[in-house]
């Protein structure tokens, strides 16, 4: 129908449907054919509800702009997740995906959208990308959630089901396999504040200042760092928790009694490595001060000083003053 042709005024309401509240009400569209198999897609309203309703009764839902696919809403699906891989046969009914690239939708390597909701970004800041959801990092529980795919890698946050009321909520994030020639991916806590292009440093610039950094350092070691490590000169977190600037305080310490067993004690290296000062470490209580703080020695159950062969001084040239300071001969 075209409204170019009913004149002029008659062109507000080119196509009106008014029906009663008490029946449903179908707009219908079939392509190919006219029996049911062929029916592409409806716009409905139901009776007694004043919601409108579309629906794709064969297949996906798709969204369109600018020529170009943006969204899709999954129909009844089941996805085989490669060759090779053993995530099979992984049910998608009713998954979402956005994307403003549709090599995402019909890449063949594609298999998106991989949760509930899915954002697939076109930017990438490879040269000669190929554009499309990356799986490196998919796990097949990734369901009820958000999947986040971009610069060929990808990322996840929502429940993980371990069990019948059992869940899990994940932060996860991936990374290419070890062969790859890319770099490490970070998660990162970031606050920012207006910009400001005069600050060098922190929440005013356009990275912000970090609060904590996590750095994959390896498959089963992952460093946290507390901190701005932001500054490429800072580097990544050279130990499992590494505390960049600041204090550590505890709150609340032991009330308990006084231990009695064989402790060790926690110390920091106060070296000049630049690898090792600040490093917690331990040391046998035993030899605090070089075990020698107090001059005396326990010789079974008395206690002995300045004599030859004392492991701690004095020895017996030594002198020895009850009541003085310094000690005098004669």
């Amino acid at each position: 129908m075209r409204g170019d042709l009913l004149g002029t005024g008659n062109t507000g309401e080119v196509f009106l449907t008014n029906a009663p509240t008490t029946a449903n009400t179908y707009w219908r569209l079939f392509h190919g054919g006219t029996n049911s198999s062929f029916e592409r897609g409806q716009l409905f309203a139901e009776p007694g509800n004043s919601t409108f309703n579309i629906n794709a009764p064969q297949s996906h839902l798709l969204f369109h702009t600018l020529t170009r696919r943006r969204a899709r809403i999954n129909g009844k699906v089941t996805t085989h997740m490669g060759p090779g891989d053993p995530f099979l046969n992984i049910t998608r009914d009713g998954f979402m995906m956005l994307s403003g690239q549709a090599d995402a939708y019909v890449n063949t390597a594609s298999r998106a959208p991989f949760s509930r909701l899915h954002l697939v970004d076109d930017e990438t800041q490879i040269l000669n990308p190929v554009v499309y959801a990356q799986e490196h990092g998919y796990r097949p529980w990734q369901k009820n959630g958000i999947t986040f795919t971009g610069n060929s890698d990808q990322g996840y946050i929502g429940h993980k089901y371990k069990g019948n009321d059992n869940t899990d909520f994940v932060v996860q994030w991936s990374d290419n396999p070890e062969s790859s020639p890319y770099g490490t991916d970070r998660m990162k806590f970031v606050f920012t504040t207006r910009y400001d292009p005069g600050t060098p440093r922190g929440a005013a610039t356009n990275d912000g200042v970090e609060a904590m950094r996590f750095w994959p350092k390896e498959d089963l070691e992952v460093n946290v760092g507390v901190g701005d490590f932001a500054p490429p000169s800072i580097g990544d977190p050279t130990e499992r928790l590494d505390i960049l600037d600041g204090r550590l305080r505890i709150r609340m310490l032991p009330d308990d009694d006084e231990a009695d067993a064989e402790f060790k004690v926690m110390v920091v290296d106060d070296s000049s490595d630049p690898i090792e000062r600040g490093v917690v470490k331990w040391k046998d209580l035993s030899l605090i001060g070089g075990g020698c703080s107090s001059g005396w020695t326990l010789n079974g159950t008395d206690a002995v000083t300045a004599y030859d062969g004392n492991p701690c001084p004095p020895q017996a040239a030594d002198r020895v003053g009850i009541g003085a300071t310094f000690p005098h001969l004669g």
